[in-house]
């Protein structure tokens, strides 16, 4: 039996290789808007989790907050809550333009 994350109810499995952890259910939204061929994955109350691709590399975003334990269902423990420095950058670059 594939076991499903409780709070997104969608199993990890699910998800593609590369997942942005927006740590907020709001913010998994706006990702998707950005990601070409977006769609759901799955909603459960307010965690809505999609996917899509992003420059042809297929990328993920569950909507979940980082405090009800979704990070430690997805990563090693351990894993840094960091973002690339690219990342970051590129998404204060694209902000300012605006």
């Amino acid at each position: 039996m594939e076991e499903r994350l409780p709070n997104l109810l969608v199993s990890p499995e699910d998800f593609p290789p590369y997942l942005l952890l927006p740590g907020d259910p709001a913010r998994a939204i706006e990702i998707a808007r950005h990601l070409e061929k977006s769609e759901a994955i799955a909603k459960n109350r307010e965690f809505h989790s999609y996917r899509g691709y992003y420059k042809e590399l297929e990328m993920g975003a569950p909507g979940a907050a980082r405090c009800d334990g979704t990070s430690a269902q997805l990563l090693p423990n351990g894993y840094p809550a960091l973002a690339d420095l690219d990342v970051p950058v590129a998404l204060g670059k694209h902000y300012v333009k605006q």
